[in-house]
């Protein structure tokens, strides 16, 4: 095979990052041709041709064998941009359609589900609220998240019937009653603790425990809210529930946040596009060079 050409598609302010850096390094080392790319920039042009050239910043330039999505966050443009890139042959991960899948937190859930995968019980929120049907089904405390949303943000715990019925009341009245949320049954053991294990290729390939900065009062374990994180081996149990939790979600490349609970995990995320800054650095695990090598497997004649 020749030297193969990879994309990394990101957002413009994130082409120079720690983590693309790291990337090109390690792109480097392996003899592959990497090329940081913004979707915006592009040209998406239906039905298709037979060239397998496509128009970036107003000029054509040779499709690539592949492209990375790095992307948080994705936009309308970004999703189109990969739907068209597959279609025309080039290998694709993650793909819009698993992505997707991993925005929507129910249909997570819905997908994690299905794959019989341990999860906390889950209602799809509705206003009026049924809130003695959620404090039958899920029980208090609970938290409740937004069914979009990244890094902690949008995830709130109630410890009591009267301060949920308080609290969401305020809530429908400010969205008028438009934003989907998720109440979701709280994992007491996992309090200000999670797990964030790292899929590569259907294969695991380091964990993190995140503990929040104050676990006594905060109950959200994210490093971008403050906490630290420290490497953890990975058991069979784990890797067992992370392989399956992304082969559900269909992603190639993964980000699987466990809780802990009394009997085991559960699945709490699937994230699409995980950072590996802190993998690198509290857990020694080469993760730029882990993703690059699945793809030259998958290129692999």
């Amino acid at each position: 095979m020749n030297t193969p050409t990879i994309w990394v598609l990101n957002r413009r302010n994130r082409l120079n990052t720690y983590q693309s850096q790291r990337l090109h390094e390690e792109a480097e080392n392996l003899g592959i041709t990497l090329k940081h790319v913004v979707a915006e920039d592009f040209e998406i042009l239906e039905p298709l041709t037979d060239t397998n050239v496509i128009s970036y910043q107003g000029e054509y330039v040779m499709l690539p064998d592949a492209i990375l999505t790095r992307q948080t966050g994705m936009t309308y443009f970004a999703h189109a941009l990969l739907r068209h890139l597959d279609r025309r042959g080039v290998l694709v991960a993650n793909t819009s359609e698993a992505i997707d899948n991993a925005e929507d937190k129910l249909k997570t859930i819905q997908l994690l589900s299905a794959y019989e995968l341990p999860i906390p019980k889950s209602v799809l929120a509705k206003f009026p609220l049924n809130t003695d049907y959620i404090e039958h089904e899920i029980g208090f405390p609970l938290v409740m998240k937004t069914v979009l949303g990244t890094k902690g943000q949008g995830v709130l715990l109630f410890e009591t019937k009267e301060q949920f019925e308080d609290k969401v009341g305020v809530l429908q009245r400010l969205t008028a009653g438009k934003e989907q949320l998720i109440v979701q049954e709280f994992i007491e053991a996992s309090k200000g603790t999670d797990l964030r294990v790292y899929v590569v290729g259907g294969e695991t390939i380091g964990c993190v425990q995140r503990t929040a900065a104050d676990p006594e009062t905060q109950f959200k374990a994210n490093v971008a809210l403050g906490g630290t994180a420290e490497y953890r081996e990975v058991d069979e149990d784990m890797a067992e529930i992370a392989v399956q939790s992304a082969k559900a979600v269909g992603l190639d490349i993964a980000g699987v946040d466990l809780l802990l609970d009394d009997d085991g995990y559960k699945v709490c995320e699937v994230n699409s596009s995980p950072s590996f800054e802190g993998f690198e650095v509290d857990a020694d695990v080469n993760v730029p060079r882990a993703m690059l090598e699945f793809f030259l497997r998958e290129l692999r004649p």
